[in-house]
This record gives structure tokens, C-alpha cells and sequence, in this order.
């Protein structure tokens, strides 16, 4: 997979990245990937936030796209990852841990961010319960990235649910978030988890879940 695909990351403005992003914006089958807008391009100056492309390099096509938002709020920076992350069809998951998860960690610890969160729809309970299953302890014991050391291996190893949901960017959303301190950063409208979520994290981070009210169906 190595000699197959590279990581960029979208320079505004460089000839190639916006010869990538414009075939990119033509082909994708993503919906909400199709414009400038919805992937919030005025965004990602190095600072703000980041957009990663995945090529095929023979065919020099994005076929993967990824991209991280840092926030600043009550003192605190946080980063939500994984916001628009896309693989199409013929790249195997695995690209995730070989160029996706390396390249978010250090963008974050460059940055000296150290707060990590992920988010997802309400109305798509079964992306949430995918990424739980990526994400969770039991995955990350069981097939630790060798792609990750140090610092970034200390993020893919701790990430945890968030026992109710928040509302963010007007619609309820699931959390998987990392903090040093365990606890959840940001300060948002909330409601109570649902037993599918429950039952799912429950299952994926059986250890930060424990002490959760058993789920009653």
C-alpha cells in the first residue's frame, strides 16, 4: 500500500493541490464533500485546521480525504478529527492506521493540542458504532498501530465514549473524544445516550464504561 498511495496535504492556492481538490469535488460520491463550502476549505491555512488528501498515485486521484478543525473555546484547544473523512471503495481500512492516524496525531502535537474529539450524527448510529468499534480499547489491545509511537500512540490508545449525546452544528451527535484528564472538554446542549450507543460503547470500551448504568432494553 505504501508504493500505491501518498498523503498530501492541501497547500490553498498550490497548482497541485487545487488540480486535486477540483477532480476530487467533480468525482466524489460524497454528498456533502461535492463543494468548497461543505468542506469548509476556508479552514485549512496550517493553523485553523488541516485537509489531508489521499492519492492514488499512478492515476493521480484523491481517492481518501480527512481533515482536522482546531477549536479554542473557554480557554481550551481541542481539534475534532476525522471531520469529512472519506476512503473510497477500493482502499482498504487499513489506510486509516498507515497514513490518516499518524499524520492527524502530529498535526495536533505540533500544534500542542492535546484534546481530541470525533463526532457523529445521530441519524447515523451505524458509522458510530464502526468507529467505536475502530477506535475502541479492546481493538487498540489486540492490533496496536505500528504506525504510531510516543505522543500519537498515547491518543489511539486512550480515546473514550462520552456517556450522552451533544448538540453540535444543530443536530444531536455522538462523541469519542481524548483528554490527559479523562474529561470532556467542551461545554454543549446535552441529552441522554441512547441503549443502542450505550450498549455499543459499552462493548468497544469496556473499561472507561464501567461504572455506566447497565442498559435496560
Amino acid at each position: 500500500m505504501n508504493s500505491q498511495f501518498e498523503l498530501l496535504i492541501y497547500l490553498p492556492g498550490e497548482s497541485r493541490s487545487e488540480k486535486l481538490l477540483e477532480r476530487y469535488l467533480r468525482e466524489t460520491p460524497v454528498e456533502n464533500n461535492r463543494t468548497r463550502k461543505q468542506l469548509r476549505l476556508d479552514l485549512y491555512n496550517g493553523s485553523d485546521g488541516v485537509l489531508f488528501f489521499l492519492v492514488n498515485k499512478a492515476f493521480e486521484q484523491v481517492v481518501g480525504v480527512t481533515s482536522c478543525v482546531r477549536y479554542s473555546e473557554n480557554g481550551v484547544v481541542s481539534a475534532k478529527t476525522w471531520h469529512r473523512m472519506h476512503l473510497n471503495n477500493e482502499v482498504p481500512k487499513s489506510a486509516i492506521d498507515r497514513f490518516f492516524e499518524p499524520a492527524t496525531f502530529s498535526w495536533c502535537r505540533q500544534l500542542g493540542i492535546n484534546r481530541l474529539w470525533v463526532t457523529f450524527n445521530e441519524s447515523n448510529p451505524r458509522t458510530a458504532a464502526w468507529a467505536a468499534a475502530r477506535m475502541g480499547e479492546r481493538r487498540n489491545a489486540a492490533r496496536p498501530n505500528a504506525f504510531t509511537s510516543g505522543t500519537c500512540h498515547e491518543i489511539r490508545s486512550n480515546w473514550q465514549p462520552l456517556n450522552r449525546l451533544v448538540f453540535e452544528r444543530n443536530v444531536w451527535q455522538y462523541v469519542i473524544f481524548y483528554s490527559p484528564d479523562t474529561n470532556f472538554f467542551l461545554q454543549r446542549m446535552e441529552k441522554p445516550l441512547d441503549a443502542y450507543m450505550t450498549s455499543i460503547f459499552k462493548k468497544n470500551f469496556p473499561t472507561v464504561t464501567k461504572h455506566w448504568p447497565r442498559v435496560v432494553s
